[in-house]
């Protein structure tokens, strides 16, 4: 099931003297009506698996000798559950939302103060673009090689996953795994490591 399906409040006002959010009202799927959320239905909200993804990649050799690689990847239109940010509020209760609610949208405190009825408010989008790897390998002279006794030698530099551009909430949208009720949530979730690898290759 890819379907992201969810109650979602659409109708909120902030009462400043309870620091509660009134007169919540959620979607009712039936085309923008309202209703209220302990009898709404869930409605959809968009889907687990990205609706576009690719890459794109570039080598160039500069001096003859110095080889240059980039690598950038890409995944869109996909949403997961930032359940990391779900306990941190409705749970434990430190967000900033919980301390300075009249701060922010009355339906974002109305789904936090919901005790979990609705989910909207964390099935966010986990598209994402990342710079995957860079490297540069040099190709050592021959008349070098030869004191070692070998034919060919390369010695280069390998950085992999510097840098991801996302809107995503949590801490990398590619961090999740799937419940038993297929939902995809990142929760504890070890994100994806940048790395730094060196390496030496001698042809004999």
């Amino acid at each position: 099931m890819d379907g992201v399906f969810r109650r979602k409040v659409v109708s909120a006002d902030f009462d400043a003297a309870t620091g509660r959010a009134i007169n919540v009202k959620c979607d009712d799927g039936k085309g923008g009506s309202i209703a209220p959320c302990s009898a709404a239905p869930d409605v959809f909200l968009g889907v687990f698996d990205p609706k576009t993804e690719g890459a794109f990649s570039a080598t160039a050799t500069l001096w003859k000798r110095l080889r240059v690689y980039g690598l950038v990847d890409f995944k869109l239109g996909n949403k997961h559950i930032d359940n990391n940010r779900r306990a941190l509020c409705q749970v434990f209760l430190r967000c900033d939302e919980n301390f300075n609610p009249q701060n922010y949208d009355p339906i974002l405190i109305a789904e936090i103060q919901q005790n979990n009825i609705t989910q909207n408010w964390v099935a966010n989008d986990a598209s994402f673009l990342k710079l995957r790897e860079l490297s540069a390998n040099y190709m050592i002279p021959r008349s070098l090689t030869r004191w070692v006794g070998g034919r060919d030698a390369t010695i280069g530099v390998t950085a992999r996953n510097l840098h991801t551009w996302t809107n995503w909430t949590g801490l990398d949208p590619e961090a999740y795994f799937v419940t038993q009720l297929f939902t995809r949530l990142e929760q504890d979730q070890t994100p994806q490591l940048a790395s730094v690898m060196f390496n030496l290759n001698i042809t004999f």
